[in-house]
């Protein structure tokens, strides 16, 4: 586990302050990760085998009081470090079946990956930059879904 939690017994029972710090490891490690992944991660922190709405909701307000302390940003579900955070992409192959979503996958990571494809081969379709994309985040199978999620970001400018 990324974060040793005290002496409280559940998550729902953690301080305001104790959340905020394991929500910010968390994401310090995991980021960019989806919000609900960060919640599954303070649930098995705290030893629990399910993510509940109460552990959901006390990890969505850690992650809110990191954003209005400034360590954390949002990019829509997505939560990373605010400063110094570098992108990279991660291989999902051996990952839990819940990270090889497509919902699941960053933008930011997916435009990360797209750069770095750009950078190294020049002009590609998006269909092309998709794959190659998919292939890099550890995708052996490129689905329908993937591809739609992928797809729509690299034909995206970059912002």
């Amino acid at each position: 586990p990324y974060y040793v939690v005290g002496p409280v017994p559940e998550p729902h029972l953690a301080s305001n302050a104790q959340m905020q710090a394991a929500v910010e490891e968390i994401v310090r490690y995991e980021g960019p990760v989806h919000q609900d992944e960060v919640a599954r991660r303070v649930a098995k922190a705290w030893g629990m085998q399910r993510t509940g709405a109460r552990i959901s909701a006390v990890a969505m307000e850690g992650l809110l009081a990191a954003q209005r302390a400034g360590t954390l940003k949002s990019d829509g579900p997505f939560w990373e470090a605010a400063e110094g955070a570098r992108p990279r992409v991660r291989r999902r192959a051996a990952e839990l079946a819940s990270l090889r979503k497509a919902e699941m996958l960053p933008p930011a990571e997916i435009r990360f990956a797209a750069g770095e494809i750009l950078k190294d081969s020049g002009r590609a379709q998006p269909d092309e930059v998709a794959r190659e994309v998919l292939k890099k985040m550890g995708f052996e199978r490129v689905t329908e879904e993937l591809m739609g999620r992928v797809g729509v970001l690299v034909s995206l400018p970059s912002t």
